[in-house]
Order: C-alpha cells, then structure tokens, then sequence
C-alpha cells in the first residue's frame, strides 16, 4: 500500500490518500559476514521503483506524484540462520531483520500552482524476510526470500507531507562466497 498524507491549499483539511503500487522491479546488494554460527551482519542497499496506481474509491485521488518513483534503502541487517547440508551442499535457512535510511526521488506538486517539482527526499525503512541459500559450488549459490518492507519518506512540500509505501518482497538472485 502507497499512503500518501496531505494538506489541501484551497481548503483548512487535511487528508490522507492510499493507493495501490502496481508490481516493479528493483535490486539488492548485500555484504555479510557470519560472527556466530547462528548468526550473520551486514548491509544491504536496496534500489527499487515506486508506481502506483491513480484509483481511489471515491474518484478523489488528487495526482501529486508522478509514475515510477526511484527509491534506495540502505540499512544495516542481522540475520539469524540455521546452516544446514544437502547432500555435500552448503545451505542456510534465515530471517533478515533490517532497518535503515531511505532515499527517493519524487515528483510532486507545489500544491498552490500545482506545477510538478523534483526532489530528493528522506526517510527510513524496516523489514523482515524470510529465505533460504544453497552453494552450488564451492563459491556460488542461490538464494530465495519472501518477506516484508515499510518505508516512510518526509516530503514536506506545501502540499505533500510524507509518503509511506508498504510492500511484499521476493528476492532471488546469485551469492558469492570469498575465501578467507
């Protein structure tokens, strides 16, 4: 869900609008490091698009942001995990647990004149993902993750004041192991 809180110029109300993002792509890139058998650090910089949906129930969605919003999270982690072998593979179930900054690029309204303004805003992000990693050789593996993300961003413009965007994750990519 995309909530978006704001202060309506032509009037003394104020209001909040949800919407619903359409699906995007976007990217992870961690670093971790085991400091217990059960447990992993790191950090993860997190880049993503935001594009949401111009429908509300009532037809009143007023537009104050633009489509395909870029958006980074950059967040330290821990990760408690279960190392496990399949057969002669390393493999690890785990949780990620992160909070961190947010960073995104928004288009947004002036709320008076209603022309569209580039920004970089700021905020933060939390999230939680289950997952699971298998080494198909000694260096590379494979990794699945569905889990949850929340971040809030403070716009502060004289129309929008902050935007909060809460979403399902699924993460599979490549793991690279470097010998110590």
């Amino acid at each position: 869900k995309l909530k978006l809180e704001y202060t309506d110029p032509f009037s003394s109300s104020d209001g909040v609008v949800e919407e619903t993002p359409r699906a995007t792509l976007g990217f992870d890139l961690r670093v971790e490091k085991p400091v217990a058998k059960y447990v992993t650090v790191g950090g993860l910089m997190s880049n993503y698009w935001v594009r949401p949906e111009r429908t509300s129930s009532d037809g009143s969605t007023p537009s104050f942001l633009e489509p395909n919003d870029y958006a980074l999270d950059i967040s330290p982690f821990v990760k408690p995990r279960y190392p496990l072998k399949i057969g002669s593979k390393e493999a690890e179930a785990y949780i990620v647990i992160h909070v961190g900054g947010s960073l995104r690029v928004l288009t947004v309204s002036d709320g008076v004149f209603l022309q569209p303004k580039n920004g970089v805003f700021g905020g933060f992000n939390w999230g939680v993902a289950p997952g699971f990693q298998i080494f198909v050789t000694q260096h590379i593996g494979l990794v699945f993750e569905v889990g949850y993300a929340k971040t809030w961003i403070k716009v502060g413009t004289s129309a929008l004041e902050n935007t909060t965007v809460g979403q399902a994750t699924l993460r599979f990519g490549f793991t690279f192991a470097f010998p110590e």
